[in-house]
């Protein structure tokens, strides 16, 4: 009778310890959504569902610009128009600055 090598048994078991590990990682990722509001299936229970409000985010009145910013970008990030950031800050488009303060308000 041959010799046969542990690592016969050995291999398929550590794939299999590693497919394990890899599932309980990525296991809370997989069982969180904001539609179920971060409870898996089996922990959510429809008859005692409340909602909660999340408290409304208070408006940011300035932006920092950052490297590679336009106006553009910056006016699509933070919901203002251009036409306001024009008139809330006296700038020149074409001449941002980083770590320049921007008004996003009056």
């Amino acid at each position: 009778m041959p010799y046969r090598s542990p690592t016969r048994f050995l291999a398929p078991i550590a794939l299999l310890g590693a497919v394990l590990a890899i599932y309980l990682v990525a296991k809370p990722q997989l069982g969180s959504s904001e539609e179920s509001g971060g409870q898996t299936p089996s922990q959510s229970t429809p008859a005692a569902k409340t909602t909660t409000k999340k408290p409304a985010k208070k408006a940011r009145k300035t932006y920092t610009v950052k490297s590679g910013d336009v106006l553009g970008e910056i006016s699509a990030k933070t919901g203002v128009p251009i036409e306001d950031l024009l008139d809330f800050n006296d700038i020149d488009a074409s001449q941002l600055s980083v770590g320049q303060k921007l008004k996003l308000t009056p």
